[in-house]
């Protein structure tokens, strides 16, 4: 259906967001900053 064209293409540009940001609040360890 709809959904499944859209699912591939967000599969892709929804992984690198997510890990970007987990990525910054490990390096933010010494920051007092939860995000």
């Amino acid at each position: 259906m709809e959904i499944e064209e859209e699912e591939p293409e967000e599969d892709p540009v929804e992984e690198p967001e997510p890990l970007a940001g987990h990525g910054d609040q490990f390096d933010a360890h010494p920051n007092p900053q939860p995000g």
